[in-house]
């Protein structure tokens, strides 16, 4: 299989003072499309890392991100990930957590609403959406951070 996302010798180092800290050296991976990854490691070892540089999120100090053979050069919104713990906004209810992408885009208050009731639908939180993120499970708030920009709703999102 051609890989979808890679990363070909990336080196990540962050500035602390007069050092520099690696988080990431001469790391190499290849992802296939439909594939499922998981990364596994001790604490520190440069997983969140990773995964901010293959949403370009993060730049890499040296090697190379590609997404569908192009150079990934800043975030993509066809990239995403879910991060360790839920980016829930602990003031808006699970319909208006689930509308916040489109909103930050523009998309008029009656479209976001739609596309986020289905969405809302979709992942099994309907009769939840004027709960807010203290009275869900932990998996209902992950259905509700991914904020419905799964595969199939990824177009609108």
């Amino acid at each position: 299989m051609t890989a979808v996302l890679a990363a070909d010798a990336v080196t990540k180092q962050f500035a602390k003072g007069d050092e520099a800290i690696v988080a990431l050296r001469e790391l190499s991976v290849n992802i296939a499309e439909g594939t499922f990854v998981t990364i596994l490691g001790r604490s520190g070892c440069g997983k969140s890392t990773l995964l901010n540089m293959l949403a370009g999120l993060t730049a890499p100090s040296t090697g190379e991100i590609r997404y569908r053979d192009r150079t990934l050069t800043g975030p993509d919104t066809q990239i995403g990930y879910l991060t360790q713990h839920d980016t829930l906004m602990p003031w808006r209810d699970v319909l208006r957590n689930v509308e916040m992408p489109l909103e930050i885009r523009g998309v008029d208050k009656a479209e976001r609403r739609a596309v986020a009731t289905d969405l809302v639908q979709r992942v099994g939180l309907a009769g939840f959406e004027k709960h807010y993120p203290r009275e869900l499970s932990g998996g209902m708030r992950r259905r509700a951070d991914s904020r419905g920009c799964s595969q199939g709703a990824r177009r609108r999102c």
